[in-house]
């Protein structure tokens, strides 16, 4: 019997499967879960989920299933995996050489090759192998908040809000020094604030913060970083609406009273045909096509009746979200993807990739990543811990996007039920982030919901603008980067004991 030999050392075994075990035991130093880096340790790889530690990356792989996790195995080596591999996951070259490399690097924002090596996998934005993520050996009580320095500090109206966002982000780091946990439901400010991100909502920013940051100061700042940006409401054209409304609210009575045309035609065919001819002659992908877009597409898909307790998450995604929010954003002419990444009914337990992703792409490969959303259904409406964990895994997400690609601006938003929020990060100084909400719009889930959502066409018209600054802010000049609460460091400072009494304070509307 011939020998077969291991692509990865001078190692030769007289059967493929024990290659396999071997390649799995020995080369397999990380594995990628979602977005993040794991890496092997002296005693196995540490679950992000439950601290064990697993002997190595197959016993890893079956261990996570409990938790309702996968992952993808990261070889030591540059050459390329065999096929016959024991596990099925995707396997990943720190440095595969792809033909189209060439190109994407020609793009304004930096590629990373670990990335490139794996543009099958659904998740984007993988992180360094050097940004040890998962790792069991940071603590949030090691965190530390640099000074501002004198050039590098957001001002406004003589205001000093860096030194002022600093000082609150060390009365949090006493609170925790002092083993006074912070909650999901409650402090999601103080939570994103050990991320250097000042959370700005409007009428909804935490009282603790107003002991260094006014409530008008967050206000007039939340006002002053949307206008400077040219993120301002828009007017929809009026005869156009007129007409919109009327093809609407003549259908909403057709369906209502169970008109059937004669010639058997479908009455919401007919009206998505008298809507796509309001489209604008330019064809191009301006606010009033995108809105007449999605309000076409909500008269094809939605029910005449939302149906029991209404949509799982799945649905609410496939369905209603994938209507509404794809042409309000995507254009796959100018390789803008809006991207469903995870849909999935249960909870994620730790902080993985995103349930929505709009990335730039090239050809085959994923580029940068320009906004991420998180997605939870009617029915978890008053669970504040997991809708509180939602924002925070945006906001992280952005963070992760801004740092690696550079960018001033990155988009994010959660949907709850029918309620939506956005939000624009931006890298306002070396130190702060600023996440400013948007607007926050209902959404329609069944048919006669749609004269809401038009109605709201002015703040639709918003968060496109604020999209559309995403994709022309540029870039910024800093190569050092605060850090990222990492989920070992969220677990050490959030209260693990859940209380359904406690309210939403900044996270989300629907109470």
């Amino acid at each position: 019997m011939s020998n077969v030999k291991c692509s990865h050392c001078s190692d030769t075994f007289t059967t493929k499967s024990r290659r396999n075990i071997h390649t799995i035991e020995c080369h397999v130093l990380h594995v990628k879960i979602g977005e993040n880096i794991l890496d092997r340790k002296e005693d196995g790889f540490p679950c992000p989920a439950c601290q064990n530690y697993l002997k190595n990356g197959a016993t890893l792989k079956i261990h996570l299933k409990k938790h309702q996790l996968s992952c993808n195995f990261i070889f030591n080596s540059t050459v390329e995996i065999p096929k016959d591999l024991a596990v099925h996951d995707t396997p990943v070259s720190v440095a595969t050489k792809l033909p189209f490399v060439q190109d994407v690097l020609k793009s304004p924002a930096p590629i990373d090759n670990h990335f490139l090596a794996n543009t099958s996998n659904s998740s984007a934005d993988v992180l360094p192998l050097n940004v040890d993520v998962c790792s069991t050996d940071n603590s949030v009580f090691e965190l530390d908040f640099a000074v501002p320095t004198e050039h590098e500090r957001l001002i406004l109206e003589n205001i000093d809000v860096s030194c002022r966002f600093h000082d609150f982000q060390l009365q949090v780091k006493r609170r925790l020094n002092e083993n006074k946990h912070l909650t999901l439901e409650e402090n999601v400010q103080h939570i994103l604030a050990l991320s250097s991100i000042l959370l700005l909502k409007p009428g909804r920013t935490h009282t603790d913060i107003h002991e260094h940051i006014t409530f008008n100061q967050c206000e007039n700042l939340l006002i002053h970083i949307l206008n400077s940006n040219g993120i301002t409401s828009q007017m929809f054209p009026s005869a156009t609406k007129e007409k919109l409304e009327g093809i609407v609210h003549n259908l909403i009575d057709n369906v209502s009273n169970n008109i059937v045309n004669d010639s058997d035609q479908s009455l919401r065919l007919v009206a998505s045909c008298k809507i796509a001819a309001l489209i604008e002659e330019n064809a191009t992908f301006n606010t009033t096509n995108r809105i007449l877009l999605a309000v076409r597409n909500m008269v094809e898909a939605l029910p005449r009746f939302v149906i029991e307790d209404g949509p799982q998450e799945t649905e609410l995604i496939t369905r209603y979200l994938q209507a509404a929010l794809v042409p309000l954003f995507e254009n796959i002419d100018k390789h803008i993807l809006f991207r469903w990444t995870s849909i999935n009914d249960n909870d994620k337990v730790i902080m993985l990739r995103p349930d929505a992703s709009i990335n730039v792409v090239y050809g085959a490969a994923l580029d940068q990543r320009l906004g991420c959303g998180e997605i939870k259904s009617q029915y978890q409406a008053l669970n504040h811990r997991l809708t509180g964990l939602d924002l925070i895994r945006v906001a992280r997400l952005a963070k992760a996007a801004s740092d690696k690609y550079k960018a001033i601006a990155t988009f994010a938003f959660t949907v709850v039920g029918n309620h939506a929020t956005f939000y624009v990060l931006h890298r306002a100084k070396a130190n702060i982030y600023t996440m400013s909400e948007v607007e926050h719009i209902q959404l329609a889930l069944k048919l006669a919901d749609i004269p809401l959502f038009i109605a709201q066409s002015s703040k639709i018209a918003k968060i496109i603008s604020s999209f559309e600054h995403v994709l022309n802010c540029g870039t910024h000049h800093y190569d050092d980067h605060p850090p990222t609460l990492t989920d070992h460091m969220l677990l050490q400072a959030i209260n693990s004991k859940t209380s359904r009494k406690r309210k939403s304070i900044s996270s989300h509307y629907n109470h």
